[in-house]
Protein backbone atom coordinates (compact mmCIF):
# COMPACT_ATOMS: atom_id res chain seq x y z
CA UNK A 1 0.00 0.00 0.00
CA UNK A 2 0.83 3.57 -0.57
CA UNK A 3 0.81 6.47 1.46
CA UNK A 4 -1.84 7.99 -1.32
CA UNK A 5 -4.03 4.78 -1.02
CA UNK A 6 -3.89 5.20 2.75
CA UNK A 7 -4.80 8.44 2.46
CA UNK A 8 -7.84 8.48 0.22
CA UNK A 9 -9.23 5.35 3.05
CA UNK A 10 -8.61 7.70 5.53
CA UNK A 11 -10.04 10.72 4.41
CA UNK A 12 -13.37 8.51 3.16
CA UNK A 13 -13.17 7.53 7.36
CA UNK A 14 -13.32 11.37 8.08
CA UNK A 15 -15.85 11.80 5.30
CA UNK A 16 -18.10 9.63 6.78
CA UNK A 17 -17.49 9.52 10.31
CA UNK A 18 -15.18 12.63 11.64
CA UNK A 19 -12.05 13.36 12.36
CA UNK A 20 -12.43 12.11 15.91
CA UNK A 21 -12.31 8.35 14.83
CA UNK A 22 -9.61 6.21 16.74
CA UNK A 23 -7.28 4.24 15.27
CA UNK A 24 -5.67 0.75 16.17
CA UNK A 25 -3.10 -1.97 15.05
CA UNK A 26 -5.00 -5.28 14.17
CA UNK A 27 -2.83 -8.10 14.47
CA UNK A 28 -1.93 -11.76 14.29
CA UNK A 29 -4.56 -13.43 12.82
CA UNK A 30 -4.05 -16.66 14.19
CA UNK A 31 -4.27 -15.58 17.75
CA UNK A 32 -6.09 -11.51 16.93
CA UNK A 33 -5.72 -9.00 19.04
CA UNK A 34 -5.95 -4.56 18.38
CA UNK A 35 -3.24 -2.38 19.79
CA UNK A 36 -3.05 1.48 19.95
CA UNK A 37 -0.61 3.26 17.21
CA UNK A 38 2.95 3.31 18.21
CA UNK A 39 5.80 5.53 16.78
CA UNK A 40 6.22 6.02 13.09
CA UNK A 41 8.78 6.61 11.15
CA UNK A 42 9.51 7.24 7.18
CA UNK A 43 13.46 5.68 6.23
CA UNK A 44 15.20 4.82 3.19
CA UNK A 45 15.58 0.94 2.62
CA UNK A 46 16.56 -0.42 -0.59
CA UNK A 47 16.39 2.76 -2.33
CA UNK A 48 12.64 3.66 -1.39
CA UNK A 49 11.43 5.24 1.23
CA UNK A 50 9.03 3.01 3.41
CA UNK A 51 6.58 4.13 6.32
CA UNK A 52 6.35 1.92 9.41
CA UNK A 53 4.06 2.17 12.22
CA UNK A 54 4.76 0.53 15.25
CA UNK A 55 2.62 -0.89 17.32
CA UNK A 56 1.66 0.46 20.55
CA UNK A 57 -0.06 -0.84 23.57
CA UNK A 58 -2.18 -3.87 23.72
CA UNK A 59 -5.67 -2.92 24.06
CA UNK A 60 -7.18 -6.44 24.07
CA UNK A 61 -8.55 -9.20 21.87
CA UNK A 62 -9.75 -8.33 18.48
CA UNK A 63 -13.81 -7.89 18.19
CA UNK A 64 -15.04 -10.93 16.19
CA UNK A 65 -16.83 -7.82 13.63
CA UNK A 66 -13.40 -6.27 12.87
CA UNK A 67 -11.94 -10.09 12.58
CA UNK A 68 -14.77 -11.44 9.77
CA UNK A 69 -14.30 -7.29 7.86
CA UNK A 70 -10.63 -8.43 8.01
CA UNK A 71 -11.38 -11.67 6.30
CA UNK A 72 -9.25 -13.40 8.89
CA UNK A 73 -9.72 -16.82 10.43
CA UNK A 74 -12.56 -18.43 10.58
CA UNK A 75 -14.62 -15.93 8.89
CA UNK A 76 -11.98 -15.69 5.94
CA UNK A 77 -11.73 -17.47 2.51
Amino acid sequence: MKVSELQVILESIVGDHGDHVEVRVAIQPSWPFEHEIGNVSAVESEGKTVLYIGEGKQIGTLPQIVQKDLLWAPWGP
